[in-house]
Order: structure tokens, then C-alpha cells, then sequence
């Protein structure tokens, strides 16, 4: 398991805006559910990737990061995903 906010969340946050509700802990505890399956390097592969080619503004949603991550996610690696 990765660390979602660290390698993930804080390098998307630079980048498009978080959200406009008022709990941030709950917004933050659904990516950490759904992207705690991947390891650190596939996370930061992941938010690179998204940086790298969204032409949105938003947040991306958790499945469009959880996309990116499995995408992201070294073939040699490559474990299945209880989300899949």
C-alpha cells in the first residue's frame, strides 16, 4: 500500500482544484480507499500521467485516478485490484 495523499493527492492538488465541500477528511478518506491498493511508484506514475494530460481544470473523480493507477501499474508488478 502506498501513500495515496503524499504521492498523489498533494502533486494533483497543486495542479486542479480540490473540492468545495466542507469535509475535506471524508473526500480524502474515498481516493485513499480506492488507490490504496497501489504502491508509491505506480501512484506517482499515475498523478504524473494525469498532470501530464488532463485538459480539465476539476479534480479528476476516484475512477478516472483509479484508471490512471492501473494503467500506471508496472506489468511485473501487477497485482489484481479489488476494484477491478
Amino acid at each position: 500500500m502506498g501513500d495515496v495523499r503524499r504521492k498523489f493527492m498533494n502533486p494533483l492538488l497543486v495542479v486542479f482544484s480540490g473540492p468545495d465541500k466542507t469535509d475535506l477528511d471524508a473526500w480524502l478518506k474515498v481516493y485513499q480507499t480506492i488507490l490504496s491498493p497501489f504502491d508509491d511508484e505506480t501512484l506517482a506514475r499515475a498523478a504524473d500521467k494525469i498532470i501530464a494530460t488532463r485538459m480539465l481544470r476539476s479534480f479528476p473523480l476516484p475512477a478516472e485516478c483509479k484508471e490512471a493507477c492501473r494503467h500506471a501499474r508496472p506489468k511485473i508488478h501487477a497485482k489484481p485490484c479489488p476494484w477491478d
